[in-house]
């Protein structure tokens, strides 16, 4: 869990900044980074970072789930990074699950996959997949060739409150079963302004 890092504490505040993480193996969970536990506060900070060719089942750069019972504010900031050619069977490169707040600014993605997993046929989301998240924001960020086995091209969204979407794009992404670009499952309001969708299927 965790090929690079598995952090599991109370509170943490952690910081990325201009690294490159390249062909990590998390195994089970996490190409990347592995975050998991009872935390009741967590700020976590993503810049100028390049995650390229890494690989877990859930989350091939980042995977992230905390307890929810113990009502934790958990923030996740990715900006100006790049993740291409990330693979898991959910979620090519996040998979983020109770959390307060999830932003992706100026960001590319690109050729993440989600993959059939031999045991299960329902899992989705070829470059991110998010459940039980309050806030969404993306923007100004670019999602290209991504490809999902399953539902969302680029995007999977379950349980989630608001999304924006704002001043990004959305190209040749593919998912082979429903929502070439987004699958949304119990979400209350999803925004999208000054963005472009070409050619997803």
């Amino acid at each position: 869990k965790g090929g690079f890092a598995y952090i599991g504490s109370f509170n943490v505040t952690l910081y990325l900044t201009g690294s490159r993480f390249l062909q990590n193996n998390g195994s089970h969970k996490g190409g990347v980074i592995y975050v998991n536990d009872f935390m009741q506060y967590a700020l976590i900070q993503i810049t100028n970072c390049t995650f390229s060719h890494n690989f877990a089942n859930r989350g091939g750069v980042l995977f992230i789930t905390i307890y929810q019972h113990v009502h934790p504010y958990v923030q996740v900031t990715i900006k100006n990074t790049v993740l291409n050619n990330n693979t898991a069977f959910l979620g090519g490169a996040l998979h983020v699950t109770f959390v307060t707040a999830l932003v992706i600014s100026y960001c590319v993605l690109h050729q993440n996959r989600q993959v059939l997993d031999p045991w299960k046929a329902d899992y989705s989301g070829g470059a991110v997949y998010l459940q039980h998240v309050q806030n969404v924001t993306i923007s100004f960020s670019s999602f290209y060739n991504n490809l999902a086995a399953v539902r969302g091209g680029c995007l999977s969204f379950e349980n989630i409150s608001h999304v924006q979407i704002s001043f990004s794009s959305f190209h040749s992404n593919t998912a082979m079963d429903m929502g070439g670009v987004i699958y949304a499952k119990f979400i209350r309001q999803i925004t999208s302004i000054y963005s472009v969708y070409l050619h997803n299927i």
